[in-house]
């Protein structure tokens, strides 16, 4: 469902290499760049999307930067040569164990291993003609006009960067999403609650 660009090697939608899945009645679950990039997919396979559930993330269209907090992330990240993944993950989600901690920081054995945590947030559009942005548009366009399936949403009310706002304005484009899960000591990890938010999404939908 994904292509890789000369321009930023990550992905983007294309609507092209799905013709080969065969999945059908679809929970698209998603959060940050999982949803930058999936929520534009539906608008291309409508009939294979069933449902949503979507946490701390948003539709990148260019016309408006997410906010202050991502702004203060990007131009932090910018700046740092070598990133200690494992250390801001335990700050992001304080009840990592030590042993997830470790697991987060294994991929990453030097500071060229971080070459996309460093980069992905300059890839973020914050102006409509960066590369993403139409794309972007057009999907919510589509989610407001054509969504029918059901949605759930979490809220990691501690995210400084994807966080309440944010969320809030993107609920305001899926049609018949209810009144989103606040999970209070939640961050921009809020996938790391798993387990309530899962149950929650299954309950409401059942």
């Amino acid at each position: 469902m994904t292509r890789s660009t000369p321009s930023t090697s990550t992905a983007t939608p294309s609507s092209g290499s799905s013709s080969s899945s065969t999945l059908t009645r679809i929970t698209l679950v998603c959060q940050d760049w999982g949803g930058l990039i999936g929520l534009t997919l539906p608008m291309d396979m409508p009939d294979r999307f069933e449902r949503l559930l979507v946490m701390n993330t948003a539709l990148a269209t260019g016309e408006r930067s997410p906010g202050p907090g991502f702004e203060a992330w990007k131009g932090w990240v910018a700046t740092q040569p070598d990133l200690d993944v494992g250390a801001l993950m335990k700050r992001a989600a304080p009840s990592l164990t030590p042993a997830e901690v470790a697991a987060y920081d294994a991929p990453f054995e030097d500071a060229r291993s971080k070459a996309g945590v460093r980069t992905f947030p300059q890839l973020v559009p914050v102006t409509t003609e960066m590369e993403g942005a139409a794309i972007s548009r057009r999907a919510v366009a589509w989610w407001r006009s054509a969504w029918q399936g059901d949605a759930f949403m979490a809220i990691g009310m501690q995210d400084p960067v994807l966080g309440p706002p944010t969320m809030r304005q993107l609920r305001e484009v899926i049609p018949g999403c209810p009144e989103p899960m606040e999970v209070p000591e939640a961050g921009h990890f809020v996938q790391e609650h798993g387990e309530p938010i899962a149950r929650a999404a299954l309950a409401a939908w059942s």
